[in-house]
């Protein structure tokens, strides 16, 4: 998220190109749960038959984009806390897996990123680490 304390201007001679891409992805990763809490809402609230597609009309996102976002936000905001250094993607990656809890965690303890926290599952689950993962499978 981004705060007055971490919102150093350029002209201070502080703010390095990492700091603002990682600032750049916290306000993106924010973006998209407050976007999911909303859409879920909306659809809870005030849908009345109508879809994802309808609710990114309004908010210049393709039905795919809201649908990803509320269903994240569905199956996570309640953990949501207990895996605050993760970014929205490692969620969204792990969103059908059975054992989300367990790689999640992993990927809090390690610090990890999206490709290696799915490496991780992939050799948990005694994959071949040396061929492509199967792209029906990656979700």
């Amino acid at each position: 998220m981004i705060d007055a304390e971490n919102n150093n201007s350029s002209a201070e001679g502080s703010e390095t190109e990492e700091v603002l891409i990682e600032r750049a992805r916290g306000a993106l990763s924010n973006c998209n749960w407050v976007i999911g809490e909303c859409a879920a809402r909306w659809t809870e609230k005030y849908a009345r038959g109508r879809t994802d597609g309808d609710f990114g009309a309004q908010i210049g996102l393709s039905a795919d984009q809201i649908f990803q976002r509320r269903r994240v936000w569905e199956s996570f905001h309640d953990v949501r806390d207990e895996y605050s250094a993760l970014k929205w993607s490692h969620f969204y990656v792990a969103l059908n897996w059975d054992d989300s809890a367990e790689c999640l965690g992993w990927a809090v303890e390690n610090d990890a990123t999206v490709a290696e926290m799915r490496a991780w599952r992939r050799s948990v689950h005694g994959e071949d680490l040396t061929t492509d993962a199967d792209p029906c499978l990656r979700a």
